[in-house]
């Protein structure tokens, strides 16, 4: 089972998000999808010399939506996104999930792009949304 990772969302790029998904992946065994740009991901994947037991691929992306922008537009008008093409990978088969840390309305809105309805539906429920 793969999990798609958006290394790119979130304050501080793909340094942190890589850390902890390397540090999950290896305690709970799933493989990780990482999508960022393609010189962010081979940099951080240097840091970590002792992945060679996770399977990894590296996805590139090509734009981040900001934590500033508002989510509808940029997704139309960003279609390489990180967050856009792991929800993406999830609806082709090729990861069971993804995981964003960066714009909360980017996410949700490409997990329904996506037709991940069902997985985004018990989060937003659990953050009080009526959706």
């Amino acid at each position: 089972m793969h999990i798609a990772i958006d290394a790119a969302g979130g304050d501080f790029l793909a340094g942190n998000i890589i850390d902890g998904a390397l540090v999950d992946a290896r305690h709970l065994g799933f493989g990780l999808t990482l999508v960022c740009f393609s010189d962010v991901l081979e940099a951080e994947l240097t840091r970590h010399p002792d992945t060679t037991a996770i399977d990894i691929r590296v996805v590139p992306s090509q734009e981040v939506i900001g934590m500033d922008e508002g989510p509808a537009a940029a997704l139309r008008c960003k279609p390489w996104a990180s967050v856009r093409v792991a929800a993406e990978i999830v609806t082709k088969g090729e990861a069971a999930a993804f995981f964003s840390v960066g714009n909360t309305g980017a996410t949700c809105m490409a997990a329904r792009a996506a037709r991940e309805i069902e997985s985004v539906s018990p989060v937003l429920k659990a953050m009080g949304s009526s959706g």
